[in-house]
């Protein structure tokens, strides 16, 4: 259900939302004792972001700092 959530919302350009589920499955591995998984997801959401090819229609999902969360 949070896969198909963070598909959504990477597919329509709803960044802010992209990131707290990022944020969220990150707290869910560390629940799980998966600690890498965790720092990855968090590693996109605060530094990396994601940015799709400028083939596709929704815009760029910045980092959490620089959407100003």
């Amino acid at each position: 259900m949070l896969e198909d959530g963070m598909q959504i919302a990477r597919e329509n350009g709803f960044s802010i939302y992209y990131i707290e589920f990022l944020l969220k499955r990150a707290g869910l591995h560390l629940l799980c004792g998966e600690p890498q998984p965790a720092l990855d997801d968090l590693r996109v959401a605060l530094e990396d972001g994601v940015y799709p090819s400028p083939r596709c229609l929704p815009p760029p999902i910045p980092t959490a700092a620089i959407a100003g969360v």
